[in-house]
Parts: structure tokens; C-alpha cells; sequence
């Protein structure tokens, strides 16, 4: 029993890396796609170095989405872990899909009121 808990356990827990690496790779895609189009819409060359660094602040979000995966959230009913699992999932991919755009914004915005 406690080899099928752990098999269950790398499962939950292999399936949240993929997620997230997967997750991360959209998220510098459209972040690398947002600030080519700013940088070539403003003329300002250093736009892509700015979208560089919101990976800073990405990447210890999603090692905090895996670590989750690795402890308590693999405590409970098999139904009631996958439910938590599909939502935060699903919270992880929109973010990696909108924050790009909200951050070129945020910066197109600021960009705006410095020029």
C-alpha cells in the first residue's frame, strides 16, 4: 500500500512539473512576442531585457506551484486532490497566457507617460 501511496504521490507530483515547465514555456513565448511588438512599435531597444526579467518574478511562482505538489496537497481522497489539481492548473495556464499582455501593457503604459 505505501508503494502505491508513493507511485500516486510521483504521479501528482511529476504531472505539476510538466504543468509548470510547460506553462513557463508559453508564458516566454507570448512574453517574447508582446515586447518584440513594443520594442518595434516604440523604437526602444531595451524593452526586450524589461520582459527578460518578469521571468524573475515567474519562475519562483511556479516553484512554489510544484512544491505545493509535492507536500500536503497530496493529502485527501484521490477525487478531491484531482479536482484541486485540475483548478490550480487551470489557474497556472491562464496566467501564463494573460500576464504577458498585462505586463506589456503596464509597460506600454508607462512608456506613454514618460514619452
Amino acid at each position: 500500500m505505501a508503494i502505491a501511496a508513493m507511485t500516486d504521490r510521483a504521479i501528482w507530483q511529476r504531472r505539476a512539473s510538466r504543468n509548470a515547465a510547460a506553462a513557463l514555456i508559453l508564458f516566454a513565448l507570448v512574453q517574447a512576442i508582446c515586447s518584440t511588438f513594443v520594442s518595434s512599435a516604440t523604437g526602444i531597444a531595451g524593452i526586450g531585457l524589461i520582459a527578460a526579467l518578469s521571468l524573475a518574478l515567474v519562475i519562483p511562482a511556479l516553484a512554489r506551484f510544484e512544491a505545493r505538489w509535492r507536500g500536503a496537497a497530496l493529502d485527501g481522497a484521490d477525487a478531491e486532490i484531482a479536482r484541486r489539481f485540475r483548478r490550480e492548473c487551470a489557474l497556472l495556464w491562464v496566467a501564463a497566457a494573460i500576464l504577458p499582455f498585462a505586463w506589456t501593457g503596464l509597460l506600454l503604459g508607462m512608456i506613454t507617460l514618460l514619452v
